[in-house]
């Protein structure tokens, strides 16, 4: 392959930077709008040929395709640590919440909506932090509606039975 001169390797350039819609009319069009001294479509034609501009360009464009798929996947990468930091602290403040609720530590509770409540946000932390642990999907595909009732009425009355032991004011 001769060597390309400055005049082919800017219309090389030009071609290249045209994106993957580029043509050779397309650019003889652009360089002729822009410098009238500009070479011919034959002789874009030939430096075309000569220097395999076609071959470069689509390596080039598979280079950069390479390069975004690359920075997509970094990017999303990021994201999912991101996402998976904000689980683990929410996963941190369920346990919590769920220790607090369950501990002797007294709980203000005025009246029996206070109580249902509790014992809603109590089963509710509960299912939350098992779903943010990644074993709640199964459980409650397998739960029946009876069963949640059920559970809900467990963690009801474990609350009530706190709240009759002086536990919860």
């Amino acid at each position: 392959m001769p060597k390309e001169s400055a005049r082919a390797t800017a219309a090389f350039e030009a071609y290249q930077g045209l994106g993957p819609a580029r043509s050779i009319a397309k650019l003889c069009r652009v360089l002729s709008a822009n410098d009238p001294d500009c070479p011919s479509l034959s002789g874009l034609k030939y430096f075309s040929r000569t220097h395999r501009w076609v071959d470069r360009v689509a390596e080039y464009d598979a280079k950069v395709a390479d390069s975004v798929q690359e920075k997509a996947i970094e990017q999303e990468a990021d994201k999912r640590v991101d996402a998976m930091g904000a689980v683990d602290a929410l996963i941190v403040q369920c346990a919590e919440m769920l220790d607090r609720l369950k501990s002797s530590t007294p709980i203000e509770i005025h009246t029996p909506q206070d109580l249902r409540a509790t014992a809603t946000t109590l089963a509710e932390t509960a299912r939350l932090k098992e779903l943010l642990e990644g074993r709640a999907t199964d459980r409650v595909e397998s739960m029946s509606h009876e069963e949640i009732k059920a559970e809900l009425a467990e963690y009801e009355a474990d609350v009530i039975e706190k709240y009759r032991a002086g536990l919860i004011h």
